[in-house]
């Protein structure tokens, strides 16, 4: 700054000194001999956690964002266990299911029951039927037709809904 505005260094610092007042800054090699080597190895396995869970955080959110359409900065307390489950399922393979699950507050028989129910559909063999009969009724069909349709065609007998 000194060199930019073309003044003595002294005056930055006096000015500095001025509006802020005094900064009492430590030496480097008090803070280096302040800490022991275990201490400093501790304070580096934290931070290195600490990123990792910040990494996760970040891929969560752009997984939220890409997958469910979600805004970047949602909060993980506002999405439902089935989308945590969505987002879990496609960050398994970079990260452990377990810390995925804590980040996200999702218990883990949460995330079980919900891959279960993702996984199975009740109504997947019904379905051909409901498109093959809605399809050759020039797609005009309303859900009352189509549920008599069924019953008729295909003697299945199911709810309206």
């Amino acid at each position: 700054m000194a060199d930019k505005y073309d003044i003595n260094r002294g005056t930055l610092y006096y000015w500095q000194n001025k509006l802020v007042g005094e900064v009492m800054k430590p030496k480097k090699n008090e803070i280096i001999k302040s800490l022991t080597k275990d201490e400093l190895l501790e304070e580096i396995e934290k931070l290195k956690k600490e990123h990792l869970k910040l990494e996760m955080e970040n891929k969560i959110l752009k997984k939220a964002n890409e997958l469910l359409k979600k805004e970047i900065g949602t909060d993980f307390n506002h999405l439902t266990n089935k989308e945590k489950t969505i987002i879990i399922s496609a960050l398994q393979t970079d990260y452990k299911i377990s810390s995925l699950i804590n980040i996200l507050n999702l218990k883990k028989s949460t995330y079980y029951y919900e891959i279960k129910r993702l996984k199975y559909d009740k109504y997947a063999n019904i379905r051909t039927y409901i498109k093959n009969t809605f399809n050759s009724n020039f797609s005009c069909y309303g859900y009352r037709r189509m549920k008599k349709a069924l019953a008729i065609e295909y003697n299945i007998n199911i709810s309206e809904k």
